[in-house]
């Protein structure tokens, strides 16, 4: 039997974490913020935008994307 690839899952940000001011794990602004990579959100099929995110540090280094 052919394996199969489990489906991409979504994520749902709010404008305050794809504008790096919120941690992007939580969705806290009240702390002190770190960056923690990029997001990549479709636009439209196979149009793409590129987020710089930050994260809290109590989700820093699991929110390295």
């Amino acid at each position: 039997m052919p394996e199969t690839e489990a489906p991409p899952t979504l994520m749902v940000y709010s404008d305050a974490q794809l504008h790096a001011l919120a941690c992007i794990v939580c969705g806290r602004g009240d702390r002190e913020l770190l960056a923690a990579g990029h997001v990549r959100t479709e636009v439209r099929p196979g149009q793409h935008l590129v987020w710089a995110v930050v994260a809290c540090p109590d989700h820093q280094d699991g929110a390295r994307c």
